[in-house]
């Protein structure tokens, strides 16, 4: 292989004829030869992205970085059936220990279990039946009322009742990113904590004619491809979107219709979360998509695009309605107010704000070295929050009156997510260093700051009233954090790769 690289290199730049004609004989069969030797020696999947993977393929066939890029659909299929396979086997493999090491207990603690299950089961039994009356009381005194009935058709059905989650296990593990972070209690494995990792879910309940309730949802989208609707009642992943050829970059989510807008590496899609299908593809998009907000009053949606472009769609016809150069760099961060009708986005090494009326700039600020990562705006008070990328590791408060920021250290990595509460005056940063800080913006510095023994940060969201966190990992799993004490309380499975996008209705 080195040979051959040196062989290739030697051409000239660009591609050589030599990798390219190698590339074409290289089947599907050796490609997954190859990947399962390779996946043999992987122990830690959170450190394994899909990108990472195909660098490491190109390698081991002799190819030269970015030579299977002509072939990436196929590529990233082969990816993640292998991915699949393996994370099916290491399952298939703890259980056979865990039924292995329970058949080793001894006769008492046997029984202790025995016991202790067969009162659970009295208890879920009793709470399920009480819960049954009183849902139908319910729709006796609704069906009653005259009110219109809802079609149930339109209507997210009820996810299976959860059972009560059992105490988490205190297990000592070390954090991926922060090896020197410290042990936390690892949620105990629990039927309420997803579906089967691979299986679709199909709804087993049809909600009944005239009933609605108030619902908390999480919507999740990864490197996959795929989006995950999660039920946050039952904790249970209710529909699974697929379509996507590419990585996941951001969601925004319409909770009321339940509807959703992705931008990935590939397009942007407009998906119905009731019916679970993709209503319109975008195609407009060059170099992907890594930030989309939308405006779901007049059904528009704006993008910032890998080619440096904001383009701003229409959701009921797919037209592209304007765009406009923004960032030569490629665009990382979009927010909006569409009653204002103003715009803000990063890229490169700066932030702009906009009119939307007459896409004019209306603020430009440089100087962040590494690139901007993330935005969160004060459209009222006129300052920006802007996370900073490696080469700087920091989070800065803009005032854009007077064009003069603070900086706020304590990050050792990219600072890629950042959401604030600008009435309570704090905000909450999530890192690639592993770590989630909440800063006072009054004090100028950070109250409080937990390292993740999930490791790299990669999508976020968070209800500052509950104080709680629900983040997205390399390793595929989302992560329910307290941010008073740090704790990781709870653990969805679901999907392969790193969970790159996430909005949650608390």
């Amino acid at each position: 292989p080195v040979l051959f690289q040196a062989a290739g290199k030697a051409r000239g730049g660009g591609r050589s004829a030599v990798t390219v004609t190698a590339m074409a004989d290289v089947d599907e069969d050796r490609m997954r030869a190859e990947l399962q030797k390779l996946l043999q020696e992987v122990t830690d999947l959170a450190s394994m992205s899909i990108g990472k993977l195909r660098n490491s393929l190109e390698l081991a066939l002799g190819l030269e970085t970015g030579a299977l890029d002509a072939r990436k659909d196929q590529v990233n299929r082969v990816l993640q059936d292998e991915l699949v396979k393996k994370v099916q086997g290491s399952q298939a493999a703890e259980e056979k220990k865990r039924k292995a090491d329970a058949a080793d207990e001894p006769p008492a603690k046997k029984e202790k279990a025995s016991d202790k299950k067969e009162k659970k089961d009295k208890k879920d039994k009793k709470e399920k039946k009480a819960k049954k009356d009183k849902s139908e009381k319910k729709a006796e005194e609704e069906e009653g009322s005259g009110d219109d009935a809802l079609e149930a058709e339109d209507t997210i059905p009820e996810a299976p009742e959860a059972e009560p989650a059992e105490a988490p296990e205190q297990v000592a593990e070390e954090a991926p990113a922060a090896p020197e972070a410290a042990a936390e209690p690892e949620p105990a494995k629990d039927a309420t904590m997803g579906t089967s990792t691979f299986e679709d879910f199909s709804f087993a309940t049809p909600q009944k004619k005239g009933i609605s309730r108030l619902q908390t949802w999480a919507v999740s989208g990864a490197e996959d491809g795929n989006i995950r609707l999660w039920d946050l009642e039952s904790y249970t992943c209710v529909r699974i979107l697929e379509g996507h050829g590419g990585s996941i970059r951001s969601l925004a989510v319409d909770w009321e219709d339940m509807q959703a807008v992705s931008g990935a590496d590939d397009n942007v899609r407009l998906w119905s979360l009731k019916r679970g299908g993709c209503q319109r593809t975008f195609t407009d998009v060059e170099d992907g998509c890594a930030a989309v907000v939308a405006d779901w009053k007049d059904m528009k949606a704006l993008g910032g695009c890998g080619d440096g472009k904001l383009r701003l769609w229409s959701l009921t016809t797919g037209e592209t309605l304007n765009s406009v150069a923004a960032h030569p760099g490629g665009v990382w961060a979009v927010e909006a107010n569409w009653r204002q009708r103003r715009a803000a986005s990063g890229g490169d090494e700066q932030f702009k704000v906009w009119d939307l009326k007459d896409w004019t700039c209306l603020h430009r600020v440089e100087g962040h070295p590494g690139g901007i990562m993330s935005i969160a705006m004060d459209w009222d008070g006129q300052r920006m929050l802007v996370g900073v990328g490696a080469a700087e590791q920091s989070l800065r408060l803009w005032d854009l009156e007077t064009r003069k920021p603070r900086s706020l250290l304590g990050h050792r990595d990219a600072v890629a997510h950042v959401k604030a509460d600008w009435e309570g005056d704090i905000c909450l940063t999530g890192g690639w260093d592993a770590q989630l800080r909440i800063w006072n913006f009054t004090k100028g510095a950070c109250t409080q700051a937990h390292e993740c023994k999930f490791g790299r940060i990669r999508s976020m969201s968070v209800d500052f009233t509950q104080m709680q966190a629900i983040c997205g990992s390399s390793s595929g799993t989302l992560h329910f954090v307290d941010l008073h004490s740090g704790m990781d309380l709870r653990k969805l499975e679901g999907h392969v790769g790193g969970v790159t996008a996430l909005q949650a209705k608390f």
